[in-house]
């Protein structure tokens, strides 16, 4: 796959994540949704715009970010198993991520060395 189809699938799971989180939080019955919302939702709007424009550094953060919310993932599925079904989606959209932006990363990086002389 090219480097727009990774950098593509990275930002498209991205946003699925968002609403994914979004839609979660409220759904589920918390003390405080708003502050649940705004903890799980900050870490992936700050990298959204670097990850958008296609900067290389954005997609190594948001791959170690991604592991955050792959380790959220395994501990809600073992925790709680009314949310499985949330807890899973996450678990498969943080994989997907991770993958696309080592991918997107390791096709950058091996750009940037083919360019610069020795």
């Amino acid at each position: 796959m090219s480097f727009s189809a990774w950098h593509r699938l990275a930002v498209v799971s991205v946003l699925f994540l968002l609403a994914l989180l979004v839609f979660w939080n409220w759904r589920v019955p918390t003390p405080t949704p708003l502050i649940s919302t705004l903890i799980a939702v900050v870490p992936l709007l700050i990298i959204l715009w670097p990850l958008l424009r296609g900067f290389r550094v954005a997609f190594v953060y948001t791959a170690l970010i991604m592991l955050l919310y792959f380790s959220h993932a395994i501990v809600t599925l073992t925790a709680s198993a009314a949310e499985w079904l949330w807890a899973g989606m996450e678990l498969v959209l943080s994989i997907v991520i991770f993958v696309a932006c080592l991918y997107a990363a390791r096709i950058i990086n091996q750009a940037v060395q083919r360019q610069t002389p020795e």
